[in-house]
């Protein structure tokens, strides 16, 4: 696996998922290390063997696998042995021991004495503690770290570590103290109850910019001081306890309450998502100005769906987001009309969702320039008119296309040939009349229609025989129609 490979599964889009444990060496601090260091690189293969052997024997207590069996002093080349990968000198470059099942008490030591050692894969085991160290990453994801994991210790030997992974483990509680070297930290899926965890690590981020807390036992009242944390991109606090009215990252299906005019966006320049879906969020109005939202200019993601916001669409403030490329809106009681505005935030604008609300009207004009629009659901609410011909048509990379359950009439228009990249077509329980439209199926080889769904309509005459021609149609539904034939 090549450096940038290994970078790119670590860390991928801003959140550390089932990432390996890379290890890039500093200096280091110790005098056993360095004079085992001295001595590895002396003997030679030996050293290398030597090494090794010592690791096993002090951190490897159960070998479920046998997968450490042929890790013995019989070979003097250490490059012949299971999960060893070796450059073309023959010196280790690797240690892949991921998912071996393997457990006991993580010493480093003799592994850091190895002065050619990059990368260290310890995913997936169960390894209990872990020993000092002068890492700058580090991760000790999936394993079996429980009750209180003091890092304190460890955080402040290896004072220029940048990025600690301790997710999916049975920790109840950490102790830990992280200096301004710290860049990205994942403490998600454990068992963390203590509020003063989160607090910490909130009011002492310094140059922060990842910081996970996800599906914990998390349960307080946050307040409003997350964008004091200046650097702060990526903040997942998802699926916990937390209560309070916040401005955060994702702090989705939690049970935040109140009103989102309460919320004070603050200095939040760095932020790119912000999720606060799926909670009991209220609202009448969008929070003024300043500072507000419109702060957040690296904003890409904007989710408050699944809430109880009850006002008109604040297209006059969403337009004010330059780089906006996911906009859900979706099962909310917003009303009126779809704003012009939010037409012209079509420029960077990929995903739009603002079904299951009570918008009216049709779609302005304004959304014929949403030229990189992949993504459009408005169903679920009570719009009319001609928008698929006026407006939708006009969209020709858009791929997925909901509107059911509105009050749209007239026929199917031929126009949405136009969108040629269409993949999924929704216009269920409308009122379209005439004929099922075969004109998707005309030329097989430019459309990749996947799904039909017109059910629930009035629908007349025979079924169009150029439906076999659309040779990726896996899903059709003409269902409560008055077809013939």
């Amino acid at each position: 696996m090549s450096c940038k490979r290994c970078q790119e599964s670590l860390f991928p889009k801003g959140v550390m998922k089932n990432v390996v444990f890379i290890i890039m060496f500093l200096s280091c601090s110790f005098f056993s290390v360095s004079n085992a260091r001295k001595l590895a690189e002396n003997s030679g293969d030996d050293g290398q063997v030597g090494s090794l052997i010592a690791f096993k024997k002090s951190s490897i207590e159960y070998d479920p696998k046998g997968f450490l069996n042929v890790w013995t002093l019989s070979s003097s080349s250490p490059c012949t042995r299971n999960g060893i990968s070796c450059s073309n000198g023959g010196e280790v470059v690797e240690l892949n021991l991921s998912n071996a099942g393997l457990s006991g008490p993580l010493h480093l030591t003799n592994l850091m004495a190895l002065p050619t050692l990059l990368r260290v894969y310890f995913n997936g085991n169960l390894f209990s503690t872990a020993s000092s160290c002068s890492f700058e990453f580090l991760d000790l994801s999936s394993n079996n770290f429980s009750d209180t994991l003091v890092l304190e210790p460890l955080l402040k030997s290896c004072d220029g570590l940048k990025y600690l992974n301790v997710s999916r483990n049975s920790i109840q509680g950490v102790v830990l103290k992280f200096g301004p070297s710290l860049l990205q930290l994942d403490l998600s899926s454990n068992t963390i109850s203590d509020f003063g965890i989160l607090s910490y690590a909130l009011s002492n981020c310094q140059n922060l910019n990842l910081l996970n807390f996800s599906s914990n036992k998390l349960a307080g009242k946050l307040k409003n001081s997350i964008f004091s944390c200046k650097s702060l991109s990526v903040l997942d606090l998802s699926r916990n306890n937390l209560t309070g009215e916040l401005n955060g990252l994702d702090l989705s299906r939690n049970n935040l309450t109140g009103e989102l005019n309460g919320l004070d966006f603050g200095t939040c320049q760095n932020l790119t998502a912000l999720n606060l879906s799926f909670n009991n969020l209220s609202s009448t109005e969008f929070p003024v100005f300043p500072p507000s939202l419109a702060n957040c200019q690296s904003l890409n993601t904007l989710d408050i769906g699944h809430n109880s916001i009850k006002m008109k669409i604040p297209g006059e403030l969403l337009v004010k987001l330059k780089s906006l490329k996911r906009l859900v809106l979706a099962h909310n009681q917003f009303l009126d009309q779809i704003p012009s505005e939010l037409g012209q935030t079509c420029s960077t604008l990929e995903e739009l969702d603002l079904s299951g609300n009570r918008l009216t009207g049709e779609l302005p004009s304004t959304f014929k320039s949403c030229s990189s629009l992949i993504s459009l659901n408005l169903g679920n609410n009570e719009l009319s008119g001609d928008l698929l011909s006026t407006v939708i048509s006009s969209l020709t990379i858009l791929r997925y296309l909901y509107l059911p359950f509105n009050n749209i009439t007239g026929h199917v228009p031929k126009s949405l040939v136009n969108c040629t990249q269409l993949q999924v077509l929704d216009l269920s329980s409308n009122a379209f009349i005439g004929n099922v439209p075969s004109e998707f199926c005309l030329s097989a080889s430019r459309f990749p229609l996947e799904t039909m769904l017109l059910a629930c309509n009035y629908l007349t005459g025979k079924l169009p025989t150029q439906l076999g021609l659309c040779r990726n149609l896996r899903k059709i539904d003409l269902s409560f129609n008055n077809l013939t034939g």
